[in-house]
């Protein structure tokens, strides 16, 4: 299991924490904020947190971009690396 502190400044600042851990059948699981989602590295949209849509990509073997969309509109991209414990979202 990965745990990752994240920090978002949307106009306030908050901090959640962010756990990703091995789920069945090759999938991960997220949880954030009291919501789960389990997803493939796979580049295909998944359903996300609070009705969003997610999409993970595997850039490499410790690294995944994520897009984060409601309907067509993109809300936040993002890079997990598993070496150094880094979440960021842009």
């Amino acid at each position: 299991m990965r745990r990752f502190l994240l920090s978002f400044i949307l106009g306030s600042i908050s901090v959640s924490l962010v756990t990703f851990a091995q789920a069945q059948n090759g999938s991960m699981q997220m949880t954030m904020d009291g919501q789960t989602y389990t997803f493939k590295t796979d580049g295909k949209d998944y359903d996300g947190p609070f009705g969003s849509k997610m999409s993970w990509k595997a850039v490499d073997a410790s690294t995944w971009e994520g897009t984060n969309k409601m309907g067509a509109k993109v809300l936040s991209t993002s890079r997990v690396s598993g070496y150094s414990s880094i979440f960021v979202v842009t």
